[in-house]
């Protein structure tokens, strides 16, 4: 008996002698292939699932950093303000200090 084989596309086509040579049954094949198919599509779904939920892990880790991100570009506004105004204050304060007369205490001699 001879075996011809023809190729479709990827898939490589045979004619009934040629599957004579296997030795499992084909309904023990197509079970296993049912199962296989199966146990892909189950896998398929989990990692589906697991996308979705790094997905979802992903934008609550960028909002929490821009959040931050934010709070920390206010905390320096706000430092380089009160820096700003304290040294408004210390040249303020040094020129009422310079400008204004000492004061002396009178010396009062001892008798």
């Amino acid at each position: 008996m001879s075996s011809t084989t023809a190729t479709v596309g990827s898939a490589v086509v045979l004619d009934g002698d040629a599957l004579e040579a296997y030795r499992s049954r084909p309904r023990q094949l197509a079970r296993w292939l049912l199962e296989s198919r199966d146990t892909l599509r189950e896998k398929y779904r989990e990692l589906k699932v697991e996308s979705k939920r790094l997905k979802v892990r992903v934008n609550d880790v960028v909002k929490s950093r821009d959040e931050w991100k934010s709070r920390a570009h206010l905390a320096d506004e706000q430092g380089l303000s009160a820096k700003a105004e304290v040294e408004r204050l210390t040249a303020q304060l040094e020129q009422l200090t310079n400008g204004a007369p000492k004061k002396t205490v009178p010396f009062q001699a001892v008798r």
